[in-house]
């Protein structure tokens, strides 16, 4: 059975069942009470970032709080060891997150070291026009796991 359910109606579902108020759910995602008001209230919805920091928050796959988010994301399927799956396991334990959001986190900060070369931007800029700015305006290391994968 599908959930008809507007993002609105799935925070503000989560954010009850958590037993958090919109303070408490602001002050643990760095998401300001008046935007979580807005997500609420159904006048605004995150961008991707915004959706893991709140899923992260509130224990659930950032999927399953907005759904819509399936279809801007593309999955791409990894080989890891038995002993590399157990790592990347145990490292996002440590940090709160999920291994997913772990992958995805190292591989944009990947992207973002390599393309601080210039000439690697040079020749993005001349063979994907515009895809430098989207990439650039992806959300990054900027919350207190991220910092630590960053370190």
């Amino acid at each position: 059975m599908t959930d008809t359910r507007s993002f609105a109606e799935r925070l503000l579902w989560a954010r009850s069942e958590a037993g958090l108020t919109q303070k408490d759910l602001a002050e643990q995602s760095g998401i300001s009470q008046p935007q979580i008001v807005r997500y609420e209230a159904g006048r605004s919805k995150p961008r991707l970032g915004g959706a893991l920091k709140l899923a992260r928050v509130l224990k659930m796959d950032a999927f399953d709080l907005m759904p819509e988010l399936k279809r801007t994301t593309k999955e791409i399927e990894v080989q890891l060891s038995a002993e590399e799956a157990e790592q990347f396991d145990t490292e996002a334990t440590k940090l709160g997150i999920s291994t997913e959001e772990l992958m995805r986190k190292l591989t944009i900060i990947g992207l973002r070291m390599k393309l601080k070369d210039p000439e690697t931007r040079r020749m993005m800029e001349e063979e994907f026009p515009g895809m430098l700015e989207r990439f650039d305006a992806l959300p990054g290391p900027d919350d207190e796991a991220d910092d630590d994968l960053a370190n």
